[in-house]
């Protein structure tokens, strides 16, 4: 998987569930949050897979990615996104195989789990 790949998988992702008025798009291996046009925050963590991607790697990439675009978009609505109210949920990223899954909240009972991503 390039760093452009995941970012892709991620954006497009991301950009399904954040709240109204906020966007998620790939910008080359970077993925970035947008308020209307405005870029309002972002991760270039899929740039760690420049070289040799590994398995920790992948999931390391993802994990950074979707912690930061959390931090922004909460930050952005003012609230614990994913979650309504309370704590916000923690970020975590594992490689199943050759699967990415992504999610927020307990592994068991996640609050916001994304689309998994097929991992070439």
């Amino acid at each position: 998987m390039t760093p452009r790949d995941l970012a892709s998988a991620l954006a497009a992702r991301l950009d399904d569930v954040v709240p109204a008025g906020l966007h998620v798009r790939a910008d080359g291996a970077r993925v970035v949050v947008l308020r209307g046009d405005a870029v309002i925050g972002g991760s270039a963590a899929p740039r760690l897979l420049d070289g040799d991607p590994g398995d920790r790697q992948v999931a390391t990439a993802a994990y950074a990615t979707i912690n930061a675009v959390q931090e922004v978009v909460a930050h952005s609505v003012a609230s614990p996104w994913p979650a309504r109210t309370g704590a916000r949920p923690v970020p975590q990223a594992r490689l199943d195989g050759r699967v990415l899954r992504a999610w927020y909240g307990p592994t068991e009972r996640p609050v916001l789990a994304l689309d998994p991503v097929p991992v070439r």
